[in-house]
């Protein structure tokens, strides 16, 4: 697997169902996934990396402002200062 021009994380209540969405609605493909814990999702020159809050998959650990990432209503992204986390609703 090579490094993207642009990898994207967004935290995701349900592993799984994210997954669905974007390969139906926004043409991704699964590069790699771990259960309902971790997805690689790629398309072109993107990959979206996906967690739930808690598990192994990364998304208990903290922010560098000690904020635990959580999904939100809003979308930021990863490419925002490296205080900001992706976030999505799923």
């Amino acid at each position: 697997m090579k490094l993207s021009a642009l990898m994207v994380r967004y935290i995701v209540n349900d592993v799984d169902e994210a997954v669905v969405f974007y390969k139906k609605h926004l043409r991704f493909r699964v590069a790699g996934q771990s259960g309902p814990y971790f997805a690689l999702l790629e398309r072109e020159n993107m990959q979206l990396v996906l967690s739930p809050p808690k598990g192994p998959g990364g998304g208990s650990q903290p922010m560098p402002d000690g904020r635990r990432p959580e999904p939100g209503d809003g979308i930021e992204s990863s490419c925002a200062p490296a205080t900001s986390t992706a976030r999505s609703t799923f």
